[in-house]
């Protein structure tokens, strides 16, 4: 005693200096990394590697400002990554390889990397905007009541139980309301007129159609 509760080191090689008083306050710094503490109120965590440099804020528990600038292209975060939460109003996700999103509300009081909020986010998103590199955006209004997927060649809408529309290129795929249960769908082996569910066949196919944008999430 007092360790772990307080610690004080310090060396030239390899740098480092510590200086923890826990819970109440600390610093730690080497060559590579540094974090800082002032509980409850403020975190700080920076690193500098060979291959990316990074810095994590964090207030209170309620703001939350992270970023990452990489020395090569990461195959999500690019070169350049930038997240920001003020929970549980609002989060911002962006990189510099174009993707973007939003959500407001953010229910977790932190950054979720294994995609649970996500998954669940119908459940209480009052807006969300998401747009991918590849140009393909997500727009979402009050628990999805109404959502939409679109990119230059493809539009695809919903109000559950009311309305669903979908159209690839200059072909419709599909217009139907009342649960899917009336309405036109068109594949690649025939154009179909939906009554009660029972489709009668009126007409050929598209063999452009392909399928995408069948789950909105994707």
């Amino acid at each position: 005693l007092p360790w772990p509760f307080v610690q004080v080191g310090e060396s030239e090689k390899p740098l480092m200096k510590k200086r923890i008083f826990f819970p109440f306050w600390g610093e730690y710094k080497t060559s590579t990394y540094e974090s800082m503490f002032v509980t409850p109120l403020y975190f700080r965590i920076k690193k500098d590697s060979d291959y990316f440099k990074s810095e994590y804020d964090i207030t209170c528990l309620i703001a939350w400002y992270l970023k990452r600038d990489y020395s090569y292209k990461h195959e999500f975060y690019g070169r350049s990554w930038r997240y920001f939460k003020l929970w549980p109003l609002v989060q911002v996700e962006w990189n510099d390889s174009g993707f973007y999103g939003i959500n407001a509300l953010s229910l977790l009081p932190f950054r979720d990397t294994e995609g649970y909020e996500k998954l669940y986010q119908p459940f209480w998103t009052l807006f969300e905007y998401r747009k991918k590199p590849d140009g393909e955006r997500h727009l979402g209004f009050i628990l999805r009541t109404y959502y939409q997927v679109w990119n230059d060649d493809y539009f695809k809408m919903k109000i559950p139980v009311i309305v669903n529309y979908e159209r690839q290129g200059e072909s419709v795929k599909q217009f139907t309301i009342l649960f899917s249960s009336i309405g036109f769908e068109r594949d690649r082996n025939g154009s179909y007129l939906k009554f009660l569910w029972v489709p009668f066949r009126i007409g050929n196919g598209d063999e452009a159609l392909a399928e995408v944008g069948d789950d909105p999430d994707k």
